[in-house]
């Protein structure tokens, strides 16, 4: 089976219990081996002591999550009932998983109280299980078989600069070569809407310091307009910067220029090298998470001492 780079692995955050004196974290490594086997990126749910803790490790891993695999082990018997209760820590990560629209698949061991905790206000169906020794395979066959559940996504953006970086285009007056940032969708079947994108930091290697820029819209390959829709598993170029043939020691930044209203803004966005420049760069969307990158720009004398890459993740 062809495996997902690290970076393209939906990541599944696994909620279940941590009791050490059971074999409950032993069955949830071997489930992070199932997972990974069939090309995902897990990560075990561990419960966390501090609220800082939480905010830190499991609300963020949770925004981070395409899918959440959800274990209601058994807990001490409940009085009056013939029953058992589940594993409050992971009755509350599953709160918050269907607070965040994440796929869910559940599993219940026998015993356990059907309608315990949040599950009697959710619509998630339950896999009941018996035997705890079997359950990562289990797990395994349930993945492999749901229509929904694909390793090769991301509920996010990826920044890339594209093979060809830049264009001469002849219509241009005066002559400039215009450099490009490919914005690539990579969820699984949801169109990006309104996508709109920011150069927010530049950080100059010789200057100390860094310019922190006002928010204006960068400009879409081709189209004035202020967003564009991205399809599910598609890409479009932003206009990251053009340089004019007799001025090669100058980057104009791309900034929508059918918008901005003020002649001043056009000189913020100005870099005049010869100079290595970090731009950080944040595309935001009306249904996906804002995604952030870098690029480093190098400016010489010449148009031949243009350089442009992404940096970083």
């Amino acid at each position: 089976m062809a495996k997902a780079s690290e970076q393209d692995r939906a990541r599944v955050f696994i909620s279940c219990g941590q009791q050490q004196e059971t074999s409950e974290v032993e069955i949830a490594h071997r489930v992070a081996a199932e997972l990974r086997e069939l090309g995902y990126e897990p990560y075990i749910g561990v419960a966390e002591q501090t609220l800082h803790g939480v905010q830190e490790n499991i609300f963020r891993k949770l925004r981070e999550s395409e899918y959440l695999l959800f274990i209601d082990f058994r807990r001490e018997r409940l009085e009056g009932r013939d029953a058992c209760r589940g594993s409050l820590f992971s009755h509350q990560e599953l709160a918050l998983a269907t607070y965040l629209q994440l796929e869910i698949l559940a599993f219940r061991e026998d015993g356990v109280l059907p309608e315990d905790g949040v599950m009697k206000y959710l619509q998630v169906n339950c896999f009941p299980f018996s035997d705890r020794r079997t359950l990562p395979e289990f797990i395994y066959r349930k993945v492999q078989q749901h229509p929904k559940w694909q390793p090769h996504w991301r509920n996010r953006f990826a920044l890339t600069v594209p093979p060809s970086a830049y264009e001469d285009p002849h219509e241009s007056n005066p002559r400039a070569r215009y450099f490009y940032i490919e914005v690539h969708n990579l969820h699984r079947d949801q169109i990006a809407r309104e996508c709109v994108a920011y150069v927010t930091r530049i950080d100059q290697h010789e200057s100390p310091g860094t310019r922190t820029l006002e928010l204006y819209e960068m400009k879409w390959k081709g189209v004035s307009t202020v967003g564009v829709s991205i399809p599910s598993g598609m890409a479009r170029s932003l206009d990251a910067f053009y340089v004019y043939f007799h001025r090669a020691n100058e980057a104009w930044l791309g900034i929508n220029h059918k918008i901005v209203d003020r002649k001043a803004t056009f000189e913020d966005f100005a870099l005049r090298g010869p100079g290595v420049f970090d731009l950080h760069l944040v595309v935001c969307s009306a249904n996906l998470p804002p995604y952030e990158g870098d690029f480093r720009l190098t400016l010489g004398s010449s148009m031949d001492d243009i350089g442009f890459e992404r940096i970083g993740g």
